[in-house]
């Protein structure tokens, strides 16, 4: 099978367009895409900065970005040790016999429970014969008139405490193309190649978690007070805004 660098290097070449170009165009250091290229992924900071720089490339050269991810996922499941294999296995037969053990479980327990439903019926089908045979109910309570309840003593209400949110407000100018990713208080809100001239903003109650990778692509303004850029021209930067005490 065609490796994701092998399939990525070959629609380049065919387009005539060199890794410079790709750089320019992507703003991806040509240090990644060659390692991509190469299939030299250690080289580059993490699986999620991975996946986006081959969503962004495979874009780029007029690839569908997905079906490359998916070339990838394939070339990474055949790298798997033969032992690691027959263990995924493994766990996915007991896995099965598990399921088939909660659903015999789930059978008898359905069954009891019909018959006991049965019993009770029948229960209360004999305790209506014999309250419409002899005119009076089983155990017969003789009616007798509650005790008044005094109202208790009122107490003062208590004011509910006041609970003050933080928020965290972060702006994102950008001056050139760059992939970014954000998380909001733990939950990705935003993935993909912003474009030049693109304006965002995100709000948190606890932190914002900033990726980009074209550090200088990025103009930030942090709860109104203007931070400038993240770092140098190609660079790989992940920062965190915090809720202000």
């Amino acid at each position: 099978m065609q490796t994701v660098g092998e399939l990525l290097r070959s629609e380049r070449e065919k387009k005539g367009l060199s890794i410079k170009d790709i750089e320019i165009g992507t703003s991806i250091r040509s240090l990644y895409i060659k390692a991509i290229e190469e299939n030299d992924f250690k080289v580059i900071p993490g699986e999620v900065y991975l996946k986006g720089f081959i969503r962004n490339y495979a874009s780029y050269l007029g690839l569908d970005a997905q079906s490359v991810i998916e070339v990838y996922r394939q070339n990474q499941n055949q790298e798997m040790p033969e032992e690691a294999v027959e263990a995924e296995k493994k766990t996915s037969a007991g896995t099965r016999k598990a399921e088939e053990r909660r659903e015999r479980s789930a059978s008898k327990n359905t069954g009891f429970g019909r018959i006991a439903a049965i019993f009770l019926i029948v229960i209360a089908a004999g305790a209506a014969f014999w309250w419409l045979s002899t005119g009076q109910t089983p155990n017969q309570v003789k009616e007798t008139t509650p005790a008044p309840t005094l109202p208790a003593p009122s107490q003062p209400e208590k004011a509910a405490p006041q609970v003050q949110t933080k928020t965290v407000v972060v702006t994102a100018k950008f001056t050139a193309n760059c992939w970014t990713l954000v998380m909001a208080d733990g939950k990705e809100v935003y993935q993909g190649t912003a474009k030049t001239g693109e304006n965002m903003t995100w709000e948190a109650e606890k932190n914002i978690v900033l990726k980009a990778g074209n550090a200088s692509a990025i103009d930030l303004t942090y709860n109104g007070q203007p931070t400038g850029k993240l770092g140098e021209n190609g660079e790989v930067v992940e920062k965190t805004f915090t809720a202000k005490k």
